[in-house]
This record gives C-alpha cells, sequence and structure tokens, in this order.
C-alpha cells in the first residue's frame, strides 16, 4: 500500500484549497476601498498565486512562487500588526499563532500521510484571511 498524500493532489483537495486561496482576496479587496493600495497588492497577489499553484499542485516554480508570496505575505502583515489599534495587538499576536500551529498541523499531517492535512490547510488560509482583515479594519495610518 503506496503514500496516500503525494504531488499532484487529488481533484477535491485542489478544489477545496483553490477556494480557501480566494479568502485572500476579501482583505484584497477591503484595502481597495480604503486606499491601502500596497496591501490590496499584497493580499489579491497571495490569493492569485497560491490559487494558481492549488489548481494543480507539484513540485517546481508554482509551489516555489506560493511559498515565496505566502511568507512575504505574513511578514508584510505581522510587521503591519504595530499599526492597529493598541488592544488589537494581543489580537493578533493570537491569530498569527493559530496561523502557524495550522501551518505546522497541515505539515505534519500531510507527512503523517493524514487526509485531515486538507482541512488545517483550509484553516490557515481562513485564519491567514481573517487576520489580514483584522489588521486593515484596524489600521491606524497608511505607512506602507
Amino acid at each position: 500500500m503506496g503514500k496516500k498524500n503525494v504531488f499532484p493532489v487529488k481533484k477535491y483537495e485542489s478544489r477545496c484549497l483553490i477556494i480557501s486561496s480566494t479568502f485572500f482576496l476579501i482583505p484584497g479587496m477591503y484595502a481597495l476601498t480604503m486606499s491601502f493600495y500596497f496591501y490590496a497588492v499584497v493580499s489579491i497577489l497571495t490569493a492569485l498565486v497560491s490559487a494558481n499553484y492549488w489548481r494543480h499542485a507539484i513540485e517546481g516554480p508554482r509551489k516555489t512562487a506560493d511559498l515565496i508570496t505566502a511568507k512575504c505575505s505574513f511578514a508584510v502583515y505581522f510587521v503591519s500588526i504595530s499599526l492597529t489599534q493598541d488592544y488589537i495587538i494581543s489580537v493578533c499576536l493570537v491569530g498569527c499563532f493559530g496561523i502557524l500551529l495550522f501551518y505546522w498541523l497541515s505539515n505534519r499531517a500531510w507527512n503523517a500521510d493524514s487526509s485531515d492535512w486538507i482541512y488545517f490547510h483550509m484553516i490557515f488560509h481562513l485564519l491567514a484571511a481573517s487576520e489580514q482583515f483584522i489588521i486593515l479594519f484596524f489600521k491606524k495610518d497608511i505607512i506602507i
């Protein structure tokens, strides 16, 4: 009996992760309406690169682009936590912990050949997009 979690991922998993990748369009569109253009580009690019990768998830340049874009997006929004209202910072830090936890759980489940990896990864997408929205919603000033 061979390994279940292999590339390319199954069609169902691919569709679910394409959909969850589009969650990043929500903070992206909100950023546009608030004239936070840099953040809009970051979130929309994250959604597009992620969805493009998950449409046919295989090792290669699209995966590398997804990993780089996701990490850069995380860094931009993590630095931006300091631009939110003081009482929101603790909420954002808890959100960051959740993002990192579900990313780690997703990778751990993948490596353990568990089919649950997809749900952990979808929750990771949801938490990351929610965190982006919260940071944008409570921004004090436009600095970036």
